[in-house]
């Protein structure tokens, strides 16, 4: 039968007897540090290349593990094959201990998870948008994520990821920490936060009182920045008011 860390490192992540994938799943921490403390390399990679201990713990929902590796010298940028990246995983989990952790230990808030075969990437801001997790978008932001930055193969920003998925609270933080509400330019009407706004104001009986308070609050804010979405027309590149 082939064994569990052959299967996952196939020949690595093994060193004087501690299995640091076996480790990781268990939250077997004193066998995590004994690993270190022996030289073991905590960014190994499986033997597909698409994950290291760090990612693995994400996919496992192990918080201890993970905290102990970045505590060890785990680099949360480190980049797998496919694009998993530790900074994008940690962003898009519900509790914001882990992005809190990443970012503690030098995340990079911008980072990107582009790889030849995952072309289409994420940053942690624009994935945690999209999540619909607001104190993480915070965080993120606080520690310096581009609040503007395009992801231009899917016409996406934070913002427009953020109400894409109805996730109103977000769109007036990132409004309120300078997002460009007029983002993406040049790329079509549909893919611009306007259009999309637009089209949930035509909606209200589909959202929560509480949402739609909360659009309400998006709409009077543009207004109070000198832009009316009722006299806003596409001119064919971008927004503007008639």
């Amino acid at each position: 039968m082939i064994s569990f860390a052959a299967i996952m490192s196939g020949c690595s992540g093994v060193l004087t007897g501690v299995d640091i994938w076996h480790a990781v799943k268990q939250e077997d921490l004193p066998a995590i540090r004994k690993y270190a403390k022996e030289g073991g390399d905590l960014n190994v990679k499986s033997y597909s290349g698409w994950v290291t201990p760090l990612i693995f713990a994400c996919e496992h929902d192990k918080l201890l593990s993970f905290k102990v590796l970045l505590e060890l010298g785990a680099d949360p940028n480190q980049l797998c094959n496919a694009g998993a990246h530790p900074m994008i995983d940690a962003a898009g989990k519900a509790d914001p201990t882990w992005i809190r952790e990443a970012l503690k230990w030098g995340g990079d808030p911008n980072a990107t998870n582009s790889t030849s075969i995952n072309s289409i990437p994420d940053t942690p801001l624009v994935y945690a948008a999209g999540k619909g997790h607001l104190e993480n978008v915070r965080l993120l932001v606080e520690a310096g994520a581009n609040v503007d930055f395009l992801i231009a193969k899917r016409h996406d920003t934070a913002l427009t990821n953020a109400i894409s998925g109805n996730h109103f609270d977000i769109v007036l933080f990132l409004l309120n920490h300078g997002a460009d509400y007029l983002a993406p330019k040049g790329d079509g009407e549909v893919f611009s936060f306007i259009y999309r706004l637009k089209t949930r104001k035509q909606l209200p009986n589909v959202y929560t009182a509480e949402q739609n308070r909360l659009l309400d609050e998006i709409i009077q804010w543009l207004r109070n920045d000198g832009f009316d979405i009722d006299k806003a027309v596409w001119n064919g590149d971008n927004w503007t008011i008639h």
